[in-house]
């Protein structure tokens, strides 16, 4: 954020700056503000130039608490953060939480077919990790989805069909959404199962947002 303000604040400043020249320069009943016009002309056109350099050949920082920065130098990531700048072409933006839903139609003892669904939320609590992991690219891109979420999203969508089909019995003693006991069980467990595959992915399991049995 500190430095993305830098940048729009260097372009303003550029710009009044030689705003006030041209409007002061022709009026000869201020002569002390000519004579500050003056220095103002080139510091301006200064500012402005460093302003539209830094916007062409450096990337802009993460603005949003829902985003995170990922560097890449060769085969190494490292996060940057508002204090750092980053060339454009080997940096990514990540987001950093979404909540994503799973499904799975286990089959009881009766024997009865149940159709469980459930969202989850997730959030990345390592992104070197995380793009270490999925191989970010720097120019990928998701359409619509905003900074890199498809990535995030295809990583726990992975997870969550292992461990349905590995908990497809005990998933199936699910059946009353409105039981307070089976809603901490239900995330209990998922806690337990999903947090292994996904702390090894930068990414960890934060809650079970809502379930349903059809």
């Amino acid at each position: 954020m500190t430095y993305n303000l830098l940048v729009v604040g260097t372009f303003v400043a550029g710009i009044i700056m030689f705003a006030a020249f041209m409007f002061v320069i022709e009026d000869p009943r201020i002569p002390w503000l000519r004579r500050a016009a003056r220095i103002a002309l080139p510091l301006g056109g200064l500012l402005t130039v460093v302003g539209a350099i830094i916007v062409l050949r450096y990337g802009y920082l993460p603005s949003s608490p829902n985003e995170v920065g990922v560097r890449q130098d060769g085969i190494r990531y490292s996060e940057f953060t508002d204090a750092t700048m980053c060339w454009q072409r080997n940096c990514i933006l990540v987001a950093k939480n979404s909540e994503l839903e799973g499904a799975v139609q286990p089959i009881t003892d009766n024997p009865k077919v149940r159709h469980l669904k459930y969202k989850l939320e997730v959030e990345v609590v390592d992104p070197v990790a995380f793009a270490r992991a999925v191989q970010l690219q720097p120019g990928a891109s998701c359409p619509g989805e905003g900074p890199m979420k498809c990535q995030l999203d295809d990583a726990v969508l992975y997870e969550i069909y292992e461990f349905n089909n590995a908990n497809s019995k005990e998933l199936a003693r699910f059946y009353n959404p409105y039981d307070k006991k089976q809603a901490d069980e239900l995330e209990k467990l998922m806690n337990v199962e999903l947090t292994p595959p996904l702390a090894a992915k930068g990414i960890n399991f934060k809650r079970l947002v809502s379930w349903s049995v059809e």
